[in-house]
């Protein structure tokens, strides 16, 4: 299925983003 596909990647790319955006608060607040 090609929009599995890409509902997967969309989750997968917004994940890391998440992820991301996560440990570099973390970085910043501590």
């Amino acid at each position: 299925d090609i929009i599995k596909a890409a509902i997967y990647l969309d989750m997968s790319s917004l994940y890391e983003f998440m992820c991301t955006n996560f440990f570099t608060q973390h970085k910043y607040l501590h």
